[in-house]
Parts: C-alpha cells; sequence; structure tokens
C-alpha cells in the first residue's frame, strides 16, 4: 500500500491505511486471527480474518 501512497497521492495516505493499520494491530494483539491468505492476484495479498 505504501508503493500505492508515493506513486499516486504525493506520499499521503490513503483512505484505507487507517482500516489497514487497524486490522493488523487486532492481529497482532490476538483479538482476531488469520484463517486464510490468498496470493491469487499478486501482487495483492487477500487475508480472511476471524474476528471473534
Amino acid at each position: 500500500m505504501r508503493n500505492h501512497e508515493i506513486m499516486y497521492h504525493k506520499g499521503a495516505p490513503v483512505a484505507q491505511r487507517g482500516l489497514e493499520e487497524q486490522i493488523m494491530r487486532n492481529v497482532a494483539a490476538g483479538k482476531w486471527r488469520i484463517v486464510f491468505t490468498s496470493h491469487t492476484y499478486d501482487p495483492s495479498v487477500w487475508y480472511l480474518i476471524q474476528t471473534r
């Protein structure tokens, strides 16, 4: 995501940045867990997250 911000937004964070940070914070804290990861649409990585 950071590369996209640099290329298209003059380095400014895109709107999704806060959501991504919240998701990763909850995963790191153990509140949520990643149950599936997909690399089907490279270079994107898709995650299925269990929140309960």
